[in-house]
């Protein structure tokens, strides 16, 4: 198995990773008050891959579904770690999630159309992504995490390029940021208004419906009555990607080119099969 070189190769992992940092749970340490035991993002992955890591690096095209909570990408110090690990294994592409408290079942209508769109029809990744979104029905539920890799002659090489996916309603979810389910001034859970939409400035502004929001007492105040307003913009350089549903679509947002935080890692590999 080692020496075949294979199409194309996929790696799915599940686990749970502490909110904090990010560090994936290794496993349970017994003693008289057990606890959970965490490690850092690449040992990790050292853990799990190193013992398939000819498999990995003989592939062609090879991509990693990280399917845990979304502190590995949302905190700095584990968004780093996983990065590292990518760029360490030579994987073509990795998927990650954003939710906090993340359902992996329900990515079901994403993976059955990564099999249809790359395994099946042979697409490359970056460019069904936008198509496996859309038929993923993830956008309430997490945003997604998509990093590229350089194609090289050699495999894939850094730069690393991440894109953040965050689905976008024009009531729901204006520019990808979820309403609040109550009033922030008056705590009313009432449904927020769209009282002025910009498409070409893309910005979105919302206004409290609760017909006392912004007077405390009736009698005592007789001020023009100010209700609690929001206004979302779309995130710098954002994209906002063809939908078929009229008001929702998923929005683009390009995070940087990472180069390699860990040079040394990889010069260590290249070394160990050059032998």
């Amino acid at each position: 198995m080692e020496h075949q070189d294979w199409e194309v190769l996929c790696i799915a992992i599940t686990n749970h990773t502490n909110d904090g940092n990010g560090d994936p749970f290794l496993g349970y340490k017994q003693a008289k008050t057990g606890c959970y035991v965490a490690t850092s993002v690449p040992d990790f992955m050292d853990t799990l891959l190193d013992p398939w890591r000819n498999v990995i690096q003989r592939g062609r095209d090879t991509t990693l579904f990280f399917f845990g909570c979304g502190a590995i990408v949302n905190e700095p110090e584990g968004f780093g770690g996983l990065r590292a690990s990518v760029v360490r294994y030579r994987f073509s592409s990795a998927v990650a999630f954003t939710a906090k408290h993340f359902h992996p079942p329900f990515t079901t209508h994403l993976m059955i159309s990564f099999t249809q769109l790359i395994l099946v029809e042979g697409f490359p990744l970056c460019e069904a992504f936008p198509n496996i979104l859309e038929q993923s029905g993830l956008g309430m539920h997490s945003d997604v995490i998509l990093m590229t890799a350089t194609p090289g002659d050699d495999g894939p090489t850094v730069p690393l390029l991440c894109t953040r996916y965050s689905w976008a309603h024009s009531d729901a979810r204006p520019w990808g940021n979820s309403l609040p389910v109550q009033c922030p001034q008056c705590g009313c859970p009432t449904p927020w208004k769209r009282t002025y939409a910009d498409f070409s400035l893309k910005y979105i502004v919302f206004q409290c419906t609760y017909k006392g929001c912004g007077r405390v007492n009736k009698q005592e105040d007789k001020s023009p009555r100010k209700k609690y307003t929001m206004t979302y913009k779309a995130p710098p350089g954002s994209l906002l990607l063809p939908g078929r549903k009229r008001g929702a679509a998923w929005l683009e947002i390009p995070l940087a080119k990472f180069p390699e935080p860990d040079l040394d890692a990889v010069t260590d590999i290249l070394d160990t099969e050059t032998v």
